[in-house]
């Protein structure tokens, strides 16, 4: 299951990578894509994660 967001906070390419990592890191999350010049995710997952 995928999931687009708006994001308008990531400024930089080091922000990019570390927010791509971090949330990379939890569990059931396989694949993100994210873009600060065009300000979205795209996360790709087993199921829904619970917050």
């Amino acid at each position: 299951m995928t999931h687009e967001y708006r994001l308008t906070v990531v400024t930089c390419v080091s922000c990019e990578s570390k927010v791509k990592t971090s949330i990379l890191s939890i569990n059931n999350i396989f694949d993100v894509e994210i873009s600060k010049d065009k300000n979205y995710i795209i996360i790709t997952m087993d199921k829904i994660i619970a917050t």
